[in-house]
């Protein structure tokens, strides 16, 4: 017999609104400033964070996405940070590369846990994706 503990709150708290089966989403992303032309990298360093209801029913808007984020040199580093309670996906990375994720966990998610396409020099150590549910498709 195995039992495991997980501890789900933190200090720092994101907590998605309850409206309509939309939560909120926390994005990393590059993009091209129209304005002058240059490109903008997005990067993001989380650590000890809470992220409670989050992401969006029945699409790839993950409580946390990096998408297309391709050309900066900056690491994103995610570690030690809890996941939770979301209508949709927990994690999408699309186009994505430069990431870390250290000892996170993506609990109680629906449909996908954690979605990985198109990605280079990304690390997963000590991650756990646990509780995710099928979609209700009444």
């Amino acid at each position: 017999m195995r039992g495991e503990v997980f501890l789900l709150s933190r200090n720092i708290k994101i907590q998605g609104e309850d409206f309509e089966t939309w939560g909120g989403q926390i994005v990393v992303i590059d993009y091209e400033d129209t304005s002058n032309g240059l490109l903008k990298s997005g990067y993001l360093w989380m650590d000890e964070v809470q992220v409670y209801n989050c992401s969006q029913m029945d699409t790839a808007k993950a409580a946390l996405r990096f998408e297309w984020n391709l050309a900066h040199t900056h690491v994103s580093i995610v570690k030690n940070s809890a996941f939770h309670h979301g209508n949709g996906w927990g994690l999408n990375m699309k186009r994505a590369n430069n990431v870390e994720f250290y000892n996170n966990l993506f609990y109680s998610f629906s449909t996908i846990g954690s979605s990985f396409d198109i990605i280079q020099n990304v690390v997963l150590d000590g991650n756990t994706v646990s509780s995710i549910f099928e979609r209700d498709f009444e």
